[in-house]
């Protein structure tokens, strides 16, 4: 399951991706390689269509320098045949997923003019074991070496844009960037101020984190399936989470709510199968515990329903809003009855319910989003005329 929620939220990231180098005159071909004209007349490898396993990529091609290796260049639907791979010192940046999920792939060099590294640029290589970031790279985007569980790097003498702590990759300014894959127990480093986006995504050794009270951010998929997490204690300064933050974080039973937070995006805890109940305290500004289920005050919308507590439940009064993905993937639901007050169910609010065959919806109801109903286990349901 892991791998497959990891790869399936990849895949839906990845599909906004595929665009282009910004080029004149469109795509071309040499020898087994697409490339494309950058706006500054350098060249720009758009994909591989050659059968080799070990790969050369060229420095010059018809005498123009190859700057630049573009999105899902290399991915693995593409080339999954890769082992080996040697870019010329030319290249500048490596693009968006330019070698996502090349399974096989465990040898290649950081060129030594590169400066930037795209988002998940080397997603899910799973046999890498060792990369070296040259001192020239300055800006790296979303995690580019998640899923790597076995890569451990180096930083270049003269590397000043990334720190490395106990094998962990650091921004200057402190965002964790890169978790290693091999660790059960971590602590971030102290001063670290962000947990930056797919930062320890499907590291399923990984079963305690202890996270410094200087942290005030979580991004989205930070902890994505790590489904042996057991314990993390969100500190005081946290003040946002992202979108699917902790999604499929099997073995989290109960998460307490710091009062610093002020922000969470849809449900960071969608399919937790282990989550009993969410801790709020009373005096929260702006979330609650309603019988251990997280709400928002303000809005009385119900974010997030924890997978464990119960097969038949009854939301309490009040709730107005069933948030998006606040009941995703409760596989163990099997009746569920909404107050009238319940208006609104958000975007996939109950999908993958698959055993959910007892729900009636209220008279009241205005608004159903897209996929709210989706892969739940009831044949037919009776839609009330209010919508």
């Amino acid at each position: 399951m892991k791998r497959k929620l990891v790869i399936a939220l990849m895949i839906v990231f990845l599909c906004g991706l595929r665009v282009p180098c910004v080029a004149e005159n469109g795509d071309r071909n040499a020898a087994d390689f697409s490339y494309a004209y950058l706006e500054d007349g350098t060249i720009c490898i758009t994909a591989y269509q050659g059968s080799s396993a070990t790969i050369t990529v060229p420095a010059y091609i018809d005498g123009v320098k190859v700057t630049q290796i573009g999105e899902l260049a290399f991915a693995e639907y593409e080339v999954p045949h890769i082992t080996s791979i040697t870019l010329p010192d030319t290249v500048r940046v490596i693009d968006k997923a330019a070698f996502s999920g090349c399974a096989k792939l465990s040898k290649i060099n950081m060129p030594a003019e590169l400066t930037k590294l795209g988002d998940l640029s080397f997603m899910d290589c799973a046999k890498l074991s060792r990369l070296t970031l040259p001192a020239s790279l300055k800006t790296m985007g979303i995690n580019p070496f998640a899923g790597c569980a076995s890569l451990r790097l180096k930083l270049a003498s003269g590397q000043a844009s990334f720190e490395l702590v106990n094998g962990a990759l650091y921004t200057a300014e402190g965002t964790l960037i890169f978790a290693p894959g091999n660790q059960s127990s971590m602590n971030v480093k102290e001063g670290a101020v962000a947990i930056g986006a797919y930062a320890f995504a499907g590291n399923s050794k990984l079963k305690k984190v202890k996270l410094p009270d200087t942290v005030r951010e979580i991004g989205d998929n930070a902890f994505v399936s790590c489904s042996a997490l057991q314990g993390i204690s969100l500190p005081e300064s946290l003040t946002s989470i992202g979108e699917h933050a902790f999604l499929g974080c099997e073995s989290l039973k109960t998460v307490s709510i710091p009062l610093s937070l002020t922000a969470l995006s849809g449900n960071p805890f969608a399919y937790c199968p282990g989550m009993e109940a969410f801790i709020v305290p009373d005096a929260h500004p702006s979330f609650a515990s309603i019988d251990g289920i997280l709400c928002e005050k303000e809005t009385g919308t119900l974010i997030s329903f924890p997978a464990a507590k119960a097969d038949r439940y009854t939301i309490p009064d009040g709730i107005r809003v069933i948030g998006k993905e606040a009941f995703y993937n409760c596989q163990r639901l099997r009746s569920l009855r909404l107050p009238d007050t319940v208006t609104v169910l958000e975007e996939a609010a109950l999908r993958g319910c698959i055993q959910l065959t007892d729900l009636q919806l209220p008279d009241g109801i205005a608004h159903l989003g897209e996929w709210a109903l989706a892969d739940c286990g009831f044949s037919e349901i009776h839609i009330p005329s209010s919508l």
